[in-house]
Parts: structure tokens; C-alpha cells; sequence
């Protein structure tokens, strides 16, 4: 027997590369402007942080780390690292430089959930990284490029949101609306609940059809409610009866069919709305 157990132990651990910017930058040729960090000369000066964070459920120790955590980025020179915030705030690894492109995190604990955010301030801009380690329970530390393919609740932007719950809202009222007054269903409802018996004539009865469903139904359900009118014992109560629920639930299939259609059209309308930035949203996966 397959099954799957979530409730399995899950040792996960993820570094992400959140945002990027450059604080300052020598775009000029003249060689009067200098530039320099730490009485370190620089061409410029970009800021890139960080984010660790226990991915799992399950705590990792520094016991657990069989080789320490390293992290090699493709920038030419990392000039300093700083922290800037951490969840729990007790919560503080050590990051320091251990050649001038690779970093070592160490930490003592840390819990499912931790987090710590930290800035890596370097000469040119960090394109990739890579990390390297080994922890019990870890095949791979998880990692994302944040700036080129950034988490879905990331992409998806506030005004889509509030989009998407404008438009299904309004996609249920119109549905409801046009369920409770549309031409098909109060038909519907009529001929199942009020068509009188007495008088009933199958000519008069067509033309009505007709002209309470605003000649919204199809050829083919017309001449089918015919040809059942035909077999019908107008006489016959019972079977009367019959025809009347039989063409209800006719009436009441086309018309789900005809809501459907509408909700498909809300829908393509609100995706029409955001097109571009689903599409640029969808090219960054």
C-alpha cells in the first residue's frame, strides 16, 4: 500500500536571493573620481541581500553539519556583510568571508521557521550563487533567485488580486442574477409550478414558449418539447404532469449551460484585463 505521511519528519534548509541594488556607481572616465569603501578603492559599490531561513519542520544543530555551509557567488569582490534583521531577533548565525567571492554561515541552531536576512555588500552586481554543504537529513540547501524568478506570492501583484475577487464577485451576482430572472428559468419555473391544466392547448402552448424564453432556445430543444408534447395525453393529468417536469428540466439544462458560459466569459475578461502581467508573470517560472 502507497500512502503519503505528513506528518514525516522534513529537514530543509533554504538560501534565497532576495533584491539587488547598486548603492553608488562610477559610470564616468575621469580619473579624478575615485572611489572607495573601508579605504578600499572600488569601480562601485552594490548592495545584495540575503535570506536563510529553516524551510523544514525540524531543527537542525551545529551537530548536525558534517561540512560548513558555503556559499560562492560570482561577484569579484565582496567588500562587507551586514545584518539586517532576523526572526526570532536571538536568532544571529555567523557570516563571514572566507575568500574574496564565498562566504561561510555557521550556526548553532535553528528552528523551523528562523529566519535571518543579511546584506552582502560587493564591487559588482551578484548575477548567481552557489552553495555547497553537507547536513544530516539535507540532500541540497534549496535556493532561489529572487530578482529573476521570484516566489508566486511575489508575482502576483496586489491589483491582481483585488481584480480576481472584483470579478468573481461579479461573476456570482450575474450568475445568480440571471438564474433568478432570466427568460429560461422563470419559464422553467412557471410551466413546473402555474402552466394550468384545464384549457391546455399544444399550439398556444408553443407560442408561449417562444415568447417567454425571448426566443433564447435552440431549434433542436424546441422540436424536441414538441415531439414530447405530441406523445403527451393533454387530458391525462399524470401525463401532463410528466411533460411539464421533463420540460422544466429541459429548460433548466440549457439555461446551467447558458450560466456556464457566462462565468467562462467573466473569466476570459478578467485574464484579458491582466494578460501582460500573467504573461510576464507566467516567463519568469
Amino acid at each position: 500500500m502507497v500512502y503519503v505521511d505528513f506528518f514525516k519528519d522534513n529537514y530543509s534548509l533554504s538560501l534565497y536571493m532576495k533584491s539587488q541594488h547598486n548603492v553608488i556607481i562610477n559610470d564616468t572616465n575621469s580619473k579624478e573620481i575615485t572611489l572607495s569603501y573601508k579605504n578600499k578603492p572600488i569601480t562601485g559599490l552594490y548592495s545584495t541581500r540575503f535570506l536563510l531561513v529553516n524551510s523544514g519542520n525540524q531543527s537542525i544543530e551545529s551537530k548536525d553539519i558534517v561540512s560548513p555551509m558555503l556559499v560562492d557567488i560570482d561577484a569579484n569582490h565582496i567588500l562587507d556583510i551586514k545584518k539586517h534583521k532576523s526572526n526570532p531577533v536571538n536568532f544571529n548565525p555567523t557570516v563571514r568571508e572566507v575568500k574574496s567571492n564565498e562566504i561561510r554561515i555557521d550556526f548553532n541552531l535553528i528552528n523551523p521557521g528562523d529566519e535571518y536576512e543579511f546584506d552582502l555588500l560587493t564591487n559588482s552586481p551578484i548575477s548567481s550563487f552557489k552553495v555547497s554543504t553537507r547536513i544530516k537529513g539535507i540532500h541540497n540547501v534549496e535556493t532561489l533567485h529572487y530578482i529573476e524568478n521570484p516566489p508566486l506570492r511575489d508575482r502576483v501583484t496586489n491589483y491582481q488580486v483585488i481584480m480576481f475577487l472584483v470579478s468573481l464577485v461579479l461573476t456570482i451576482l450575474f450568475w445568480v442574477g440571471g438564474r433568478l430572472f432570466g427568460p429560461i428559468r422563470s419559464t422553467a419555473y412557471y410551466i413546473y409550478d402555474e402552466l394550468p391544466i384545464e384549457g391546455f392547448e399544444e399550439e398556444l402552448f408553443m407560442r408561449f414558449l417562444r415568447r417567454s424564453t425571448k426566443n433564447m432556445l435552440d431549434e433542436a430543444t424546441l422540436e424536441n418539447i414538441e415531439n414530447r408534447l405530441k406523445e403527451t395525453e393533454i387530458h391525462n393529468e399524470e401525463s401532463l404532469n410528466k411533460f411539464r417536469e421533463k420540460t422544466c428540466y429541459d429548460l433548466l439544462n440549457k439555461d446551467a449551460s447558458g450560466s456556464m458560459a457566462i462565468i467562462l466569459l467573466f473569466m476570459l475578461g478578467w485574464v484579458a484585463m491582466n494578460s501582460w502581467s500573467l504573461l510576464s508573470s507566467a516567463l519568469n517560472v
